[in-house]
């Protein structure tokens, strides 16, 4: 019959052997949505083009039902260009140099807890060796100090000192006038002084020359405290530096080659000096503190010239800074405080000319230690 000006007839069977049903090739068209350059399988008057429009059709039709509005998008209509989903935003990658500074932190933490344990063992280790040297009648041993690989100088809670050759046993190789308090400071001096330094709770410093150990070389007393922080200055002769604890706060530069007690420069710091390092990096002196009368000093690592003129004020710990070490190259320092902490700090790119302050917070790593036992402070 002829509607719409157009002839509208049944298929002929296909292929399949059923009425009305399109054969294999131009089923295949219509629901892949192309073309066909086939013929018409009947005189049905159906174009190719009419294929096409219904295979069309039929695909826009098929995209809206299988789209639901939990889905992302909307169905695109008949005809329009394909248009790519909007990609989920991906999560901000970090940058090579976080990466980088998270496994410098990292490997930092590890060798924090590695050197700890190991400071621990060396210490216990060092106890047993003095005891086993024959030095346990003295007392419990306050303080040591390594002189060479083979001398260790041990101080001890009743005052005395006394240094051990560790090759051999049956007691000390040499010791020296002991003094009336317990001591809490020893350092010997850099190859080529044969010096000796011993700081005690009884608020002095002696310096002792190991060839002749009798009598202390100097005596000095101008401290008013207990004094544990001890440093000769690598590259200048008979140069020492202390620090007094609580109730004194000062360090003081001392020549120790002088014939009498010969002071170079001082100066009051507010605080508690708990530990004193040179540094040769940039020929300066690292100073640990703890208990200040004065809050903007406690609790920090500061930084001096020579002639005791301030570079920087280290922050960061949030207790007393207890010990304080100083790399060879002089380039970091290790300071080891009550909150538990170790803290790495890069002292070589600190300082400005002329003594004036750096930024208190320079870069530093740090890393928890539970449990730390550290000695005491006076």
């Amino acid at each position: 019959m002829r509607r719409g000006g157009w002839q509208h007839r049944a298929s002929s069977p296909g292929k399949s052997g059923k009425p009305g049903s399109l054969n294999n090739s131009n089923a295949s068209a219509v629901s892949s949505g192309k073309s066909t350059t086939s013929t018409p399988a009947s005189q049905s008057g159906v174009s190719i083009r009419t294929l096409s429009s219904s295979a069309s059709v039929s695909s826009a039709e098929g995209a809206a039902a299988a789209w639901t509005p939990g889905s992302r998008g909307k169905p695109e209509p008949p005809g329009a260009k394909s248009s790519s989903l909007p990609s989920t935003p991906r999560a901000e990658q970090p940058s090579k140099a976080s990466l980088a500074a998270a496994e410098v932190e990292a490997a930092a933490e590890v060798e924090a807890t590695k050197a700890t344990a190991r400071a621990e063992v060396s210490l216990a280790a060092a106890a047993d060796l003095v005891t086993s040297l024959g030095g346990g009648g003295e007392g419990r041993a306050s303080s040591l100090s390594w002189g060479g690989p083979h001398e260790l100088a041990a101080g001890f809670a009743g005052g005395a000192v006394a240094i051990f050759d560790v090759r051999r046993r049956g007691g000390a190789a040499c010791t020296l006038p002991a003094h009336r308090g317990e001591v809490c400071g020893l350092r010997f001096a850099p190859d080529g002084v044969a010096q000796l330094a011993s700081g005690s709770n009884d608020h002095t410093v002696r310096v002792c020359d190991v060839r002749s150990p009798r009598a202390a070389r100097l005596e000095l007393t101008a401290h008013s405290a207990a004094v544990k922080a001890l440093d000769f200055c690598p590259w200048r002769r008979h140069c020492l530096a202390t620090g007094g604890g609580t109730t004194d706060g000062s360090i003081r530069i001392w020549d120790t080659g002088a014939a009498a007690e010969r002071e170079l420069q001082s100066v009051a710091t507010g605080s508690q000096v708990s530990g004193v390092r040179w540094s040769v990096a940039r020929r300066e002196l690292v100073t640990s503190h703890g208990f200040s009368s004065m809050n903007s000093t406690s609790n920090s690592v500061r930084l001096w010239r020579p002639n005791l003129l301030p570079v920087a004020q280290l922050t960061g710990h949030r207790g007393r800074v207890l010990h304080l070490a100083v790399s060879p190259d002089g380039g970091t320092a290790l300071s080891a405080g009550s909150d538990e902490t170790l803290r790495f700090w890069k002292i070589s790119s600190i300082g400005g000319a002329g003594g004036q302050a750096s930024p208190p917070l320079p870069e530093a790593l740090s890393a928890r230690c539970p449990g730390l036992e550290l000695s005491r402070i006076r």
